[in-house]
């Protein structure tokens, strides 16, 4: 068939399903061979399918010759394709078309042959050529896993507020200004500061403001207040009323949203270096190194914080002396004791001299014996220095307080020492009695108006009766309690007690006044009158905001609620809906991590096969020319001369001459030269051997095989030197290989062979099973699934709750992955109805793979390890597996047993990660297969399509 021109022809191969009878075409001395061999076994690479025009040699390195036990030289195919034969075909027409009778004449007396290069000896280890593959991996996968604990480690510092932020750094200055204030707060609510003391926390106006998405939380507000050095300040408040935020924002660890605070007369907002070296930090939490010692805890704290080593031993000792932890000594911080924990942590607090110290909920956790030396420690400690601490417990308060302030909804309310709130805030004393059966309530009750008319009842439960006396009777106290000694019997009084307001009352009083909108400025003494008319309608168990036990409590049981036994398949169906329900919650509210388990998966895969999709582009042009390889060496031997050895050696040398090539003649065995020679194995492309055996001369080409194309360009020297020789040195014939443009029928293999494909998904994959672990892990490290077992939820339940909601998502991360290969047009997998086959694939990976990260995770105590160390088993065995198939059982079948070759396989279906590769590799060779047996007219017989 003709063509009138070359995109005729273009067009005809890649419409035209015939193609494939096209043997080769020429145009303008271009030799087009068909893209898809018709010689390469089926079971091959698709790389091997290529004409490789791109290269002059094997990219990388090559254990061993390439192609060894093919005598034609193998890829790509230059001897069986028939390229030679039609090359120098096309040659001896030219050559006949313009010698005639000569070119005829000199064709009867030559033969020509072509051979490759013998193989001179080569060191092949099979231990050089696994290495060359695993040896990097794991040292990478060695390197990565240093990577992921050292990350790990800084991140841990960083949650656990261990380690400042360095990419926000403070504004150094070397003289800050001593600020003054000068205003005190004037109020009756707030006691008169002492004049005498040096003021070493001083805080004004301060505001904190957290945003999240559209949620503004206001947690401090106009917070003024001042600290002295050489008292002990105590915050109180409920939870959440701006305690830990306010000594977080002390302790630079979070900045003010506006206000001003200074330490020592540095701004914390300017100069936090500067006062961390003299601060001392317990914070509600415990924040200490598992794997040190005691003793070296306050070792390192103490170098850190500038204390001679001298020095650090002895105040060492004498810290664990006061606080009874000498014999602890030696023991890692992880073995301690909640209560020995909270002791060490206030002694890190406390070391290398810090002149504030600001200790967040100290003796929580410790027993009252222990509590009570640690108040005696802190106010023997408290001398030439600031403490601020907050505490719940207000006996606690109480004791070590000097100045105590009390927060409500992150505003300041009243501070002062605990007489003077006490007095502000207390409601009078309490007279408590203890009844006789024949008590009189109503003379009691009288005679104690006698004395305090504004006396006012609090309890009457049981045997206990109480009275509230206010603060201003005091003087008439003695009278009042030598009358009720006198009538004692009369009244029915077994015995009777007298009792100050307490911290807590004036706690409670503080808060309940501000939860109920009152102004507590504006709060006065209730008189009796009034107290009578604000409890009109309220119950008589609540008198002043308090709750009293004027009534036997009682225990009401609803008989009348009916319980319902559920049938056990309806229970079970309820426990799915409600532990699916959490853990879809738990995902949507993590949405973050879903996230990167979604898109690692994504866009791994794109990014890894979004390359391959280049090698569907056309093979481009290469020109049989061996100025390309540079300066070369090309060694000849002649046995017996003649003038047409010499014409020819004459034209070989003229021909080489232009590009520098080096023409060596060698004397006896030109192949045991090449099999020796050491310059040869790189600088020798080709070689030419001349024989003059009786009236015909042998001309043997020999070629490289290292080289890609040696073959062709072998014979295109020898072919060019006899066109010479017929019709002078100007005479020429350039070759080229130009291979046709892919049918369609090629671009739907997909251009990747399908393990390759397996490894470029291996990490996305693994990144995307193994986030499933997150809340196994993390619910059974928190006892949050041993709490829902006690409830009453079976193991089955929690567990395919689980496995459906896990497998949703893993479904629809690879439905994105389908939309992947059909992007990078790897086609094999998403055409017509392979994308059912290949999500078949793809989901019974699923089903093996997340039951087996529900395994796995049992092995780990913290989600984000078990995450990491998951992704780095499911990546690392994945690539291993499918390279061990590929190396060890694939290509070298000789070296191996038919027993350990089935023992490996065996061991590797062990990993799901494997039978991906597998699956996906297998289905591409059986696709490719079905391909040639439907498209081919003369199917050769290795390819067996017989439908058994």
């Amino acid at each position: 068939t003709g063509f009138s021109s070359e995109s005729d022809f273009e067009d005809y191969i890649r419409s035209t399903v015939n193609s494939r009878n096209v043997l080769a075409a020429i145009v303008k001395y271009y030799l087009r061979f068909s893209s898809v061999k018709k010689n390469i076994n089926a079971g091959a690479y698709l790389q091997e399918h290529s004409w490789f025009t791109k290269f002059l040699f094997p990219p990388g390195h090559l254990e061993k010759p390439r192609n060894l036990l093919d005598a034609d030289g193998g890829s790509p195919g230059y001897i069986s394709e028939g390229f030679l034969a039609v090359q120098h075909a096309l040659d001896k027409a030219i050559m006949l078309h313009h010698g005639g009778a000569a070119a005829k004449a000199l064709f009867n007396d030559i033969s020509l042959f072509i051979q490759r290069f013998p193989t001179p000896a080569f060191h092949y280890n099979l231990f050089y050529k696994l290495a060359n593959i695993f040896i990097p991996l794991t040292v990478a996968c060695t390197f990565f896993m240093n990577y992921i604990t050292l990350v790990q480690s800084v991140v841990w510092e960083k949650e656990n507020q261990l380690k400042r932020s360095y990419w926000f750094g403070d504004t150094p200055q070397t003289n800050p200004e001593i600020t003054q204030f000068h205003e005190t707060i004037q109020s009756k609510y707030f006691e008169a500061e002492p004049a005498d003391l040096i003021p070493g926390i001083r805080i004004k106006h301060l505001h904190k403001v957290f945003k999240k998405s559209n949620t503004i939380k206001v947690a401090i507000e106009d917070l003024s207040l001042n600290l002295y050095e050489g008292q002990i300040s105590v915050l109180l408040g409920h939870n959440g009323a701006g305690k830990s935020t306010t000594l977080a924002i002390l302790s630079g660890l979070y900045p003010p949203t506006r206000g001003e605070a200074y330490v020592y007369g540095y701004d914390i907002s300017q100069n936090m270096a500067q006062i961390r070296k003299s601060l001392g930090l317990c914070p509600q939490h415990n924040l200490l190194f598992d794997h040190l010692t005691v003793s070296e805890h306050l070792y390192f704290y103490c170098r850190v914080k500038g204390v001679p080593q001298k020095v650090c031993l002895e105040e060492t000792n004498n810290m664990l002396s006061a606080f009874n932890l000498l014999e602890k000594r030696d023991e890692f911080s992880k073995s301690l004791s909640g209560g020995m924990k909270r002791k060490l942590a206030v002694i890190i607090a406390l070391i290398g001299g810090s002149k504030v110290v600001i200790l967040d909920e100290p003796t929580s956790g410790m027993d009252p014996a222990s509590r009570r030396t640690i108040w005696d420690l802190l106010q023997a400690y408290k001398h030439d220095r600031t403490i601020l601490l907050t505490t719940h417990y207000m006996d606690e308060a109480d004791v070590l307080g000097d100045r105590i302030a009390i927060m409500v909804q992150g505003t300041l309310q009243c501070c002062g020492s605990s007489v003077f709130l006490k007095r502000l805030y207390g409601i009078g004393y309490h007279v408590v009695m203890v009844k006789e059966p024949h008590c009189d309530t109503d003379e009691i009750s009288k005679l104690i108006h006698g004395y305090a008319s504004t006396a006012t009842l609090k309890t009457n439960v049981g045997n206990e009766l109480s009275f509230i006396l206010p603060q201003e009777y005091t003087q008439k106290f003695e009278a009042l309690f030598t009358a009720l000694e006198e009538n004692q019997e009369r009244l029915g009084i077994s015995s009777f007690g007298v009792s100050i307001t307490t911290m807590e009352e004036v706690f409670f009083r503080v808060s309940n006044m501000e939860d109920s909108k009152s102004d507590i400025q504006a709060t006065q003494s209730p008189s009796v009158g009034s107290k009578e008319n604000k409890n009109e309608g309220v119950p008589s168990t609540m008198i002043g905001g308090f709750p009293t036990h004027s009534e036997d409590p009682t225990i009401v049981f609803n008989t009348g609620v009916r319980t319902f036994a559920k049938k056990q398949c309806s229970l079970y169906r309820q426990q799915f809906h409600a532990m699916f329900i959490k853990r879809l919650i738990y995902n949507w509210r993590n949405w973050r991590v879903l996230l990167v388990q979604i898109l690692g998966l994504v866009i791994s895969a794109l990014f890894l096969l979004k390359p391959h999709d280049l090698s569907n582009e056309d093979e481009k042009t290469r020109q049989m020319n061996l100025d390309e390889y540079g300066q070369t060496i090309v060694p000849f031997s002649v046995s017996g001369k003649s003038n047409l050895t010499t014409s020819l050696l004459t034209q070989l040398e003229n021909m080489l001459k232009p590009g520098n090539h080096k023409l060596k003649e060698v004397q006896g065995d030109l192949l045991k030269y090449l099999e020796g020679s050491e310059e040869c194995i790189h600088l020798c492309i080709i070689a030419l051997s001349m024989e003059v055996v009786e009236n015909r001369t042998e001309l043997t080409v020999l070629f490289n095989n290292e080289a890609y194309h040696s073959p062709s360009l072998s014979l295109a020297v020898l072919d060019n030197i006899l066109f010479m020789s017929l019709s002078g040195a100007d005479a020429s014939i350039t070759v080229s290989n130009k291979p046709q443009p892919h049918p369609q029928a090629k671009k739907s293999l997909g251009s990747i062979e399908g393990k390759v494909v397996a490894l470029k998904i291996q990490l996305g994959m693994a990144l995307l099973v193994s986030g499933f672990c997150l809340l196994t892990v993390t619910e059974r490290s928190t006892k949050a699934k041993h709490m829902q077992f006690l409830s009453g939820v079976s193991v089955l339940v929690y567990w395919l709750s689980a496995l459906m909601l896990d497998f949703i998502i893993f479904f629809i991360s690879c439905c994105l992955l389908l939309v992947v290969f059909k992007y990078c047009k790897i086609d094999i997998y998403v055409t017509d109805y392979h994308v059912l086959e290949t999500m078949l694939i793809l989901t019974l990976f699923g089903w093996s793979a997340i039951p087996l990260t529900y395994l796995m995770s049992f092995l780990f105590s913290k989600s984000t390890s078990a995450y990491i160390k998951l992704t780095m088993f499911n990546y690392v065995s994945g690539i291993f597996s499918i390279l061990i198939d590929t190396v060890i059982v694939a290509q070298i079948p000789a070296t191996m047993s038919n027993t350990t070759k089935t023992f490996l396989l065996n061991a590797l279906l062990l990993f799901p990660t494997y039978n991906l590769g597998k699956c996906i590799g297998d289905y591409t060779v059986i696709y490719q297969r079905k391909i040639q047996c439907t498209q081919q007219k003369n199917v050769p017989k290795y390819l067996n399509c017989s439908k058994e």
